[in-house]
């Protein structure tokens, strides 16, 4: 495969609502190359008010009838279950890959790539759930923000974009 140069693929995660659902789509962005290699490791928290009495469940990495996300990087919610701190819940979730992404697809420079589906239910008509990647202090504290290695080198981008909702959220200062 060649030497492979980390400082050329910077990889970008998203949280997405999934349209029509009450699920959030995980996706991550290229933004330099083609990524063909191994995802060695992938990891990444969700955090949401507890107060919403939200709960997030399986992650489902048959997307659109395309396992491909399931066969080359199994993505799992950590064992320590999850964390709380202040007002906030947190779900870390972890996929450790040994098979090269090009044996199934590959993940094409500036495209969005989803690589997991999560459901999110526990909370009523009339309750706020909102929820972001994880970045704070505690996210940090905890070593669970997002961090994605490519044949064993640090490829971690940016994380993007704000909080997704759902029922009838106001955005305060915080998102």
């Amino acid at each position: 495969m060649g030497t492979f140069d980390a400082s050329l693929c910077p990889v970008d995660i998203g949280l997405y609502p999934v349209v029509g659902s009450n699920e959030l789509e995980v996706r991550v962005r290229s933004t330099n190359r083609d990524i063909t290699e191994v995802v060695t490791a992938l990891t990444f928290a969700i955090r949401w008010n507890t107060s919403s009495g939200a709960t997030l469940g399986a992650v489902d990495q048959i997307i659109n009838g395309d396992a491909c996300p399931l066969i080359t990087t199994e993505l799992a919610a950590d064992g320590a279950g999850v964390l709380t701190n202040g007002p906030f819940s947190y779900q870390a979730f972890n996929a450790f890959g040994t098979v090269p992404l090009e044996n199934c697809a590959i993940w094409p420079i500036g495209v969005e790539v989803p690589v997991a589906r999560i459901a999110v239910s526990g909370f009523g008509p009339s309750d706020c759930a909102a929820f972001v990647l994880a970045t704070d202090a505690f996210a940090v504290a905890s070593n669970i923000t997002y961090f994605i290695s490519v044949q064993g080198n640090d490829v971690t981008g940016t994380v993007t974009p704000p909080a997704v909702s759902f029922g009838p959220c106001v955005d305060d200062c915080a998102g």
